[in-house]
């Protein structure tokens, strides 16, 4: 897997279009380890559950400050189901960034997919399980685009998934007249997705469905081997037999795929499908993203980090909206998370590079 960003010291990254690499420095020996005031395994563990220590210390904080509103059974399952949609899509996001490149349309598939569920079963009277498979296949086949773009006519990722985005948006925006479809959404639908089952909201299984399926994917299957190996070094992948084109484009099929079921339980969730909300979710989900590289395996991009990071900020947002504090939190602290996840992930991939 390769690491979220490179080091300092000057490498070659040549080897990838998106300059995601992770090679040996060039020109510079290794470092010789330095003794520090804590031993290596130590040290190890704190760098692999530190975001998990700032989580549980900050639930402790907020049920001491506000224990009548947040340390309840109710605000978990809230927390727990409005971050379902956004876990899943951070899951479909990592999935491109371990092999090496970038897809800022997820917002926008997600929106797609919602659209087109919504369409589908309310204006077109398709069945329920037709529309959602619909949706689906959708948001997969612009996933497919995106791969094509950067693999067939060598798009750079940041710029071929950034134009589809505003393409898809303002398609989106053409399609609905920026209205949202809530006519002929079955009731069946709602009931999901703010539904419990053993006390567990309903959304919460489609997570932990995903989480499951992606961890052994990645982690049990050639593909998830072969991926990370692409995204370290993709010349290197190449020269040992691995068909680095397909690779890349499966996974940013699979990553629509990903974000088509965000848009889904979108529709579930709200019980209409709206065009802006799946483009309002790009910078959480890269903020996800991006903090979840700094825990459980830091420095790599993994499942339960992503899944982590999702539900810290999650958890601290809805403390702090709790406390009183102004609405606008949510996006300074989703920003600040952004830019603490990329600061951290250097650090480590620096702190890796020269242990």
């Amino acid at each position: 897997m390769s690491n979220p960003i490179s080091s300092e010291t000057p490498v070659d990254t040549s080897q990838h279009p998106d300059g995601l690499t992770s090679p040996a420095p060039v020109g510079r020996p290794t470092a010789t380890p330095r003794a520090g005031v804590l031993p290596a395994p130590a040290v190890g563990s704190l760098e692999k559950y530190a975001l998990v220590g700032v989580f549980v210390l900050c639930i402790a904080v907020f049920s001491a400050t506000v224990p009548e509103t947040f340390f309840t059974m109710t605000n978990a399952r809230n927390i727990a189901a409005n971050q379902a949609v956004l876990a899943v899509a951070g899951l479909a996001a990592i999935v491109p960034l371990i092999g090496g490149h970038f897809d800022l349309s997820l917002g926008a598939s997600i929106g797609v997919s919602a659209i087109v569920a919504g369409a589908t079963v309310g204006n077109l009277g398709f069945p329920a399980p037709l529309a959602i498979v619909t949706a689906i296949v959708a948001s997969c086949v612009i996933g497919v685009v995106n791969g094509l773009l950067v693999t067939r006519l060598r798009v750079n990722s940041l710029i071929a998934t950034l134009g589809m985005s505003s393409v898809l948006a303002g398609g989106l925006a053409w399609y609905t007249k920026g209205t949202t479809i809530s006519d002929g959404i079955p009731d069946q639908w709602q009931q999901f997705g703010t539904g419990q089952w053993l006390g567990v909201p309903c959304l919460l299984y489609l997570v932990a469905a995903a989480g499951v399926t992606l961890w052994y994917l990645m982690a049990r299957t050639p593909f998830g081997r072969q991926l990370e190996a692409v995204g370290s070094n993709a010349k290197a992948a190449a020269l040992v037999g691995i068909n680095v084109q397909r690779l890349t484009v499966a996974s940013f099929a699979l990553a629509g795929a990903l974000a088509g079921v965000a848009g889904v339980m979108q529709v579930f969730r709200a019980a209409s499908a709206s065009p802006t909300a799946g483009p309002a979710l790009l910078l959480p989900i890269v903020s996800a993203a991006f903090l979840g590289a700094t825990t459980i395996r830091p420095g790599k991009y993994n499942v339960l980090g992503t899944l982590v990071a999702v539900y810290f900020i999650g958890t601290t947002v809805s403390g702090l909206a709790l406390s009183g504090v102004a609405f606008y939190v949510e996006q300074i602290f989703n920003g600040a998370a952004l830019v603490l996840g990329v600061a951290l992930s250097r650090a480590f991939a620096r702190h890796q590079q020269n242990v």
